[in-house]
């Protein structure tokens, strides 16, 4: 029996212990979505940013301490509209026994506050990625979970068409979790997940949008891989798209990272630095892919330590991979000033010299009782900062402007409180005053 993963990385198969949640962004310049914007970017990337308050509508039934916030990539087409799905995970007693269920959330920025949108969708559903190819034209990704104990998770495409969302119908969704979703234009999206096999086996899978409807792509998986997840996608054309994920060969035996990249109609595998061992439990994963460009990426997560097929036994460390067009290599994540490790959720990359990374300890387990850490990535190496609010931000998403960056985060913070903040920065700054704002 394995860790349950977190909920950002929908589960399929047999789960056992304690969830986390963990957001995940991934922003890329390279999409059409920001290119409508296609300011210059600033001459020298700020190492820190200011925060300022904004309001937030709580999902239906709020949020309490019991409870967990997950969402995933946010989608920014300007400062007054960014799209974020997640969820809230709660425990409830079905027929059969306690059980863990998923509210689904979209929220919606609008320049003034966050609002939630209906899904369109009903019971257990759990949504990890967005993206929006044009104003009237939404995804999200995740799945729906049905069963005596709603551990049965069914594909979900979630649609938004302007007005409403709704789901969007595809092939086969029985035993399947999405992801990550990437479109280049409204009439190509690629979405990434994985399909259950039985409860100790997975393969990864991919479906593309052609503009009418979803179909399956064929995608091998790692030889001889008995759980295998892809866990991000980034899309640079519609023939072009890398995928990435992690997976195990033995129940009892080490994980590791590998890749997908698609070229034309096939994807083909290729390997990803594992500087360590780690365990396939809840805090293992690339979580983040931000590429600006297709020749530069930055992918961030975190490791679980192996010890001896004891999955849960040792804290995470956090990871980082670059791509230089050539080969992908690992760098140093960013460390606590007090030591230990980051667990990295989060990445938005405006330019190969210029990604920020939303942080989070290995605590988040525990109390919210640290300051909201930040990263920033210049190209070489990582800067941290930290919001003057403790908790954490489970999804960041920024823009170019041609006075600096801007940039907005959802998260959670301590007190039965949901939390917030836009921040900008750079020598022009034109955002508000500094702070975080909570949801009273």
């Amino acid at each position: 029996m394995r860790t349950s993963r977190h909920p950002r990385r929908l589960l399929v198969g047999a789960v056992v212990g304690s969830s986390l949640v963990l957001g995940s962004v991934a922003v890329p310049a390279s999409s059409t979505l920001m290119a409508e914007a296609a300011p210059t970017p600033p001459a020298q990337a700020p190492a820190s940013l200011d925060w300022s308050p904004v309001p937030v509508q709580a999902p239906k039934g709020g949020i309490d301490t019991s409870d967990l916030l997950s969402t995933g990539n946010m989608t920014c087409r300007s400062r007054s509209d960014c799209v974020v799905a997640g969820y809230v995970e709660s425990y409830a007693t079905v027929s059969t026994g306690p059980a863990e269920v998923y509210h689904g959330v979209i929220w919606h920025w609008d320049g003034k506050i966050w609002s939630v949108q209906g899904t369109g969708v009903s019971g257990s559903v759990g949504l990890v990625d967005t993206a929006c190819p044009s104003i009237t034209d939404c995804w999200a990704v995740g799945a729906s979970f049905v069963g005596k104990l709603l551990e049965q998770p069914v594909g979900l495409i979630d649609h938004y068409n302007g007005t409403t969302w709704s789901p969007s119908t595809m092939p086969d969704p029985n035993g399947v979790a999405f992801n990550g979703i990437s479109c280049t234009s409204p009439s190509n999206c690629v979405a990434v997940g994985n399909r259950e096999l039985s409860t100790s086996s997975t393969v990864p899978l991919a479906y593309r949008w052609d503009g009418k409807s979803w179909s399956s792509l064929p995608i091998p998986k790692p030889t001889g891989a008995l759980w295998t997840v892809l866990d991000a996608v980034d899309c640079f054309s519609p023939t072009s798209c890398t995928a990435l994920g992690d997976a195990d060969n033995s129940s009892k035996g080490p994980g590791y990272f590998f890749g997908e990249a698609l070229s034309g109609a096939s994807w083909s595998l290729f390997n990803m630095p594992n500087t360590q061992k780690f365990d396939m439990g809840n805090l293992t994963g690339l979580y983040g892919l931000s590429c600006p460009q297709d020749n530069s990426c930055l992918a961030v997560g975190s490791a679980l330590g192996y010890t001896a097929g004891q999955s849960g036994a040792d804290f995470p460390g956090g990871v980082a991979d670059t791509w230089d067009g050539t080969s992908w290599a690992s760098v140093k994540s960013p460390s606590p000033p007090e030591g230990g490790s980051y667990i990295l959720y989060t990445d938005s990359c405006l330019a190969s010299t210029d990604c920020w990374v939303a942080l989070g300890f290995p605590s988040i387990l525990g109390p919210l009782n640290h300051n909201i850490p930040l990263a920033h990535w210049n190209g070489s190496s990582f800067t941290v900062s930290t919001a003057p609010t403790m908790g954490f931000m489970a999804a960041i998403g920024c823009l170019d402007i041609n006075v600096g960056t801007w940039c907005i985060g959802l998260g959670e913070a301590p007190g039965k409180k949901l939390s917030s903040a836009t921040m900008a920065g750079g020598d022009f700054l034109v955002a508000k005053g500094t702070g975080v704002g909570k949801l009273n």
